[in-house]
This record gives C-alpha cells, structure tokens and sequence, in this order.
C-alpha cells in the first residue's frame, strides 16, 4: 500500500491498530470534489453536498479557500474520512493517524542520525567516518556534524545497554562460560 512506509507490509509486527491508520480509510477529497463540477469552474456559492447520505457544507476561509466543514466537529478540512461509528469526519473526530509517525520509534536516535548524515551528502550509516566540510558550508558543517555526535553517544549507550542485557542473559542461563 503507498504510503504505508513499510508499516503494513506483510511479517511487520506494529503495536498500533492498522485500522487507525489513515491509509487504510476510504476518504473524500475536496480537490477531487472540485474536478468534477462545472468543467472546473467554481460556482458563485457553495451548494452542500451529500456524502453516503450526510449533508456536508463547503466553507471559505479569509483566504477565500475552499474546505469541508466536518459533520462532527465543524472543523475546516480538506478530506473526510468514512468511519463505521461517524459515517463521514475528518481525521481528528476518527482518531486516524499517518503510519510514519510510528516507524523509528525503538531507536530514534538511530533514525536523527541518518536523517542528519544524508543531509550533509555522506555516508548514513552510524559511526562512520566524517570527512572535512567544503570552505562555504564550515559553520552548518560543524553544526550538523556536532548533533550527529551528540546522537550517535545517545545510540553507543543504548547498544552498550542492549549488549549488557544480553550478556546477562547468555550468563543466567548457561549459554557461555564465564
């Protein structure tokens, strides 16, 4: 499924319900509400349509926008969503979510550094080596390149962690001599 980032693919345990996520929600998007009136004119007013039998009105904000206003909550809102308990809302009222904000949650410092490494155009694996910063780009360079250190120690230390437990384990257990 596009967008999904990996989250739903098949052998990928998630915590979070699939069925809170906001890919998987049949939804109604203004824009394409709009296509298919008048040739893509916009009318003088804005009639209220009906969704699977729920009048929803179209408002404009001071920027002359048009939006949804969301049978539930009144809220200006460019798609609604179908959900079995409200019929049609927006994805406050559902409690829908987007699949990326729950990817990199177990080591998020691992994530920040590889964001932070393709930002400065080098290698993204943890621990590698930095080179030498051009001449123009010295002070962001050094920016970058300090949190990168700052956040691959948080990374050490969680791994140091991890190694420490395991070790314990292996111990506890008998699988190694010590």
């Amino acid at each position: 499924m596009s967008g999904s980032f990996g989250l739903l693919e098949p052998g990928q345990s998630s915590r979070f319900p699939a069925e809170r996520l906001v890919e998987l929600r049949s939804q109604v998007d203004l824009k394409q509400v709009n296509r298919g009136r008048n040739g893509g004119r916009r009318p003088a007013h804005d009639p209220d349509i009906l969704i699977d039998g729920i009048r929803v009105r179209i408002v404009r904000d001071q920027r002359n926008r048009r939006w949804f206003a969301c049978p539930r909550c009144a809220r200006g809102c460019r798609i609604l969503y179908r959900d079995p308990e409200f019929v049609v809302a927006c994805r406050l009222c559902c409690k829908l979510e987007y699949s990326s904000r729950h990817l990199y949650r177990s080591l998020p410092s691992l994530h920040r550094v590889i964001r932070l490494r393709r930002q400065l155009g080098i290698d993204p694996r943890p621990f590698t080596a930095i080179p030498k910063p051009k001449q123009r780009l010295e002070l962001r360079w050094r920016r970058v390149v300090a949190r990168i250190l700052v956040e691959e120690q948080v990374l050490r230390g969680h791994l140091q962690k991890i190694n420490r437990d395991l070790d314990r384990r292996a111990r506890v257990r008998g699988w190694c001599e010590t």
